[in-house]
């Protein structure tokens, strides 16, 4: 395995720790037709010959893409059931007469450990409240004189809030603050990456937080929206937030900067509405 000067995050070689998987089908299937076959109708003297029918090879790449890496956790590479914890090791797929609970508590827990945050204290918010991270660029054009430096190594914290993005897609709860933390993947600063700590000590509160999909039939469609205007502080554009539900099943929700600049809250909350409304239109 290859050393990174990043303890927390290793490069991982794939060629050495994650071998092509062998494939296992066999690239040709021989069919040998029976005598016995009413439907096969051959001489008496004809000897039965075997058809070839070539398969179609599999277009797999043998080293994964690069974006790849970001999700890949120790030993564990290409299976995707390893991230949505469906393999029998880890059964965090629960199913029962009430519905499916789906969650990645297998892949948190990891995170916590290579980010060495085992034991650190849980915080019971994912963002400080009334916090507003700026950008680099944006402190030296304001002229603003603080001991937030930047950060000498960017990768580690890349790697981190990749793995967090990933981790969205059954954690909506932590949507808005990854959302914000993106934004600074070019040039990160300190206060991001104690940021992004905090929000892997929020995941460490609960750890297997789960989406309910419900078995109950319904047919009842609702949805919330909001908006946090001004967000950003330097281009001052505002957030739309909403989450789409089916019956008690959350299917849907969204964090987004918006593209115009609203003069007012009341116009970022008619954004918000607009774009809720556009995707409830789509899922009728």
């Amino acid at each position: 395995m290859t050393v990174s000067k990043d303890p927390m995050f290793p490069v991982l070689d794939f060629l050495t720790d994650f071998p092509p998987v062998p494939n296992l089908l066999p690239t040709t299937t021989t069919l040998i037709p029976s005598p016995a076959d009413p439907l096969v109708s051959l001489p008496a003297d004809a000897s039965v010959q075997p058809l070839f029918i070539p398969l179609r090879q599999s277009q797999r790449q043998k080293i994964p893409s690069k974006w790849f890496t970001d999700y890949v956790v120790n030993n564990c590479a290409y299976p995707m059931s390893h991230y949505l914890c469906y393999d029998s090791l880890s059964p965090a797929y629960a199913e029962n007469a009430f519905g499916i609970l789906l969650n990645q508590q297998k892949y948190s827990i990891e995170l916590i450990a290579d980010s060495r945050q085992g034991g650190a204290k849980p915080a019971s918010t994912p963002l400080d409240f009334n916090q507003k991270h700026t950008s680099y660029e944006f402190d030296v054009s304001t002229g603003c004189t603080t001991d937030d430096k930047m950060l000498e190594d960017p990768g580690g914290y890349q790697r981190l809030v990749g793995r967090l993005l990933y981790l969205t897609m059954t954690r909506p709860d932590i949507s808005f603050v990854v959302q914000a933390l993106s934004q600074f993947m070019h040039k990160p600063k300190e206060s991001h990456m104690h940021a992004a700590i905090r929000v892997i000590r929020y995941i460490k509160n609960a750890p297997g937080l789960s989406l309910h999909m419900s078995s109950t039939t319904s047919s009842h469609l609702f949805a919330y929206c909001d908006s946090d205007w001004a967000t950003c502080p330097k281009i001052r554009k505002s957030v739309t937030g909403y989450m789409v539900g089916f019956g008690t099943s959350l299917i849907s929700w969204k964090l987004k900067k918006q593209e115009t600049i609203s003069r007012s809250s009341v116009e970022a909350e008619f954004r918000s509405m607009a774009s809720t409304v556009a995707e409830l239109s789509w899922l009728t």
